[in-house]
Order: C-alpha cells, then sequence, then structure tokens
C-alpha cells in the first residue's frame, strides 16, 4: 500500500512471502515523473527498513556457499541451518529501492517494476536483492 505524503515523496508498505516465512517492510520513496519522455511514468528511488520470520529449514535449504549449509553438523551454519530443529529466525534490515511506476490517471493505481536490495544485520550472509513486478493501491 502507498500514500503519498506530497507531491514527489510517499510512504509504502509491502508484505511479501517467502522462504515459508513472512516480511513486512515500510520504505520513504521520491517520485521523478516524465521517466523516459512518459507524463505518467516516474523514476522511484528511495530508502527503508524490514523485519522478516522465516523458517530455518526451507531458507537455508538451497544454500551451496562455502561449507554448504545443508550439512547440520557444520559449525558455521549450526546457528542458521539444522534439519533436525524446528522453529524459525527473525531478520532486521535496511533496503532501498529503485525503479519505475506507471499511475494512472483516473483510478488509485500504479503498475511498476523494481529492484530492491536489502540487508539483513543478523543474518549470515547479510545483503540480498529482490526484484518485483506489481499493482499497487495508493491512498490519496
Amino acid at each position: 500500500m502507498k500514500h503519498f505524503i506530497s507531491s514527489r515523496g510517499a510512504l509504502e508498505f509491502v508484505v511479501g512471502s517467502r522462504w515459508h516465512g513472512v516480511s513486512i517492510s515500510g520504505m520513504y520513496q521520491m517520485h521523478q515523473s516524465g521517466a523516459l519522455g512518459v507524463p505518467e511514468l516516474s523514476w522511484v528511488y528511495g530508502l527503508g527498513a524490514r523485519v522478516g520470520h522465516y523458517d530455518r529449514y526451507y531458507y537455508y535449504y538451497g544454500y551451496r556457499g562455502p561449507g554448504n549449509c545443508q550439512d547440520p553438523n557444520n559449525p558455521r551454519c549450526y546457528p542458521y541451518y539444522n534439519r533436525y530443529r524446528t522453529g524459525g529466525f527473525t531478520a532486521v534490515g535496511l533496503l532501498g529501492i529503485g525503479g519505475l511506476e506507471y499511475k494512472f490517471k483516473d483510478i488509485p493505481f500504479t503498475l511498476g517494476i523494481d529492484l530492491i536490495p536489502y540487508f539483513y544485520f543478523n543474518h549470515w550472509g547479510g545483503s540480498f536483492i529482490d526484484g518485483s513486478i506489481s499493482v499497487r493501491y495508493i491512498l490519496k
């Protein structure tokens, strides 16, 4: 959900799902209209924060980096991944957003494409990048 607080600035809140978990993000975004010569198309960029709660097993199952976290006895991975333990973990971090957004003139919706790099402070790998194609409802 997005709410414009000025002609160029907006607050956006996103609930996402991935790795058998859920995340909540809040961002402040700036909009620069006239992107690519189209008046309704805007460049979007901003900063925010994210909190996510994820299932340990599914989150780390695909990790194939140094030490391979599919080994539950690997001491590097033990705090994060152990197939014999259940439960989840909560991660907190910062994010950025950059993309394009098309705002319809007569209805409160937009179409957008975004890249969202984020950094979790309390996570083994720390940084990731998400992307999205989205339809957003705009509060007026």
